[in-house]
């Protein structure tokens, strides 16, 4: 079995992407139910 290790390149766009969705989410919970 093979280690999965993503490339940097990678890593830094799914870190990305997954910061804006963390942000979303914390504005629409904000929105909807602050």
């Amino acid at each position: 079995a093979s280690e999965y290790t993503p490339n940097a390149k990678n890593a830094e766009a799914y870190q990305a992407i997954y910061d804006k969705y963390l942000a979303v989410g914390r504005f629409t919970e904000a929105e909807l139910f602050g």
